[in-house]
């Protein structure tokens, strides 16, 4: 038996993401937070007057938002999203706390998005 949470649901600490937003900035005004949780990266984000696009497996997590800046909130399985058929190359970065269990695999998508920027919290 295992003592993962499920979906790999461990939320990032608000310190993090804010050092990451002032030593490592993304440079486009849009970014996509993949593996958006409860919002607390995104919450990060758009104190950075940053437009957000967030999308997550998990319904539950998402269903509730309605924060200002938040352009578009998603249930979806980032690995599956076909971005090069929607939106070619855009003017956005990638930023996320990926889950643990797929990591990679979301390193490997991210970079098949076309986006200007990525930034992965990893272990």
């Amino acid at each position: 038996m295992s003592d993962r949470i499920a979906f790999d649901s461990y939320y990032t600490p608000e310190w993090c993401t804010e050092l990451l937003m002032r030593e490592y900035p993304p440079p486009t005004q849009l970014i996509l937070e993949p593996a958006a949780g409860t919002g607390k990266m995104v919450d990060v984000f758009l104190r950075y007057d940053h437009k957000v696009i967030a999308i997550d497996i998990q319904p539950t997590v998402i269903q509730n938002w309605d924060k200002a800046g938040v352009i578009a909130v998603r249930q979806n399985d980032f690995l599956k999203v076909k971005f090069k058929e929607r939106h070619g190359d855009w003017d956005a970065s990638i930023v996320t706390n990926p889950p643990y269990s797929f990591a990679l695999e979301f390193v490997e998508k991210a970079f098949t998005a076309g986006a200007k920027y990525i930034a992965m919290l990893l272990r």
